[in-house]
């Protein structure tokens, strides 16, 4: 795998095809170089803070936390136009990175071939333990036109 860039402790890894082909090669590259666990951050997220980052990696011996933020929207599961169900939003939470993996759970996500949106996804579907902790509402996804802070 190749290092494209490694400056002010961002190591830049080349990516793959498809999301989880990127995180496979950041994972592979960091259990070479941090035996305790690895942090997999989504660029489009670019409002994280030093705060979330240490809370995430606060308590080594989960298996994975993540950060999450209650709904306040009602969502419902749709077929074509109609709708199926309500899901519960009081059991629902909005995700976001940076999410925190232990060396040992990293190490079976890599030689996992499952696909999932987020590596919790991967690890949810493989048994492991992932905890959800609190997140931060500055540290939204930019995704739409709009998302950006005075864009739209």
């Amino acid at each position: 795998m190749q290092v494209l860039a490694k400056q002010y402790g961002v190591i830049l890894i080349l990516g793959g095809a498809t999301r989880s082909q990127s995180v496979n090669n950041g994972l592979k590259w960091a259990l070479t170089h941090s035996p305790l666990g690895v942090l997999v951050h989504d660029g489009a997220r670019p409002f994280v803070s030093l705060d979330l980052i240490q809370r995430m990696m606060a308590d080594p011996h989960l298996p994975m936390a993540i950060p999450g933020l209650p709904v306040s929207d009602t969502i419902k599961v749709v077929d074509g136009h109609r709708v199926v169900r309500t899901l519960p939003r009081e059991s629902l939470r909005a995700i976001q990175t940076p999410q925190y993996i232990r060396a040992d759970v990293a190490h079976r996500l890599v030689a996992s071939t499952m696909d999932a949106t987020d590596e919790a996804g991967v690890a949810e579907q493989l048994g492991v333990t992932v905890t959800v902790l609190e997140g931060e509402r500055p540290n939204l996804k930019v995704t739409w036109p709009g998302d950006w802070p005075g864009d739209g």
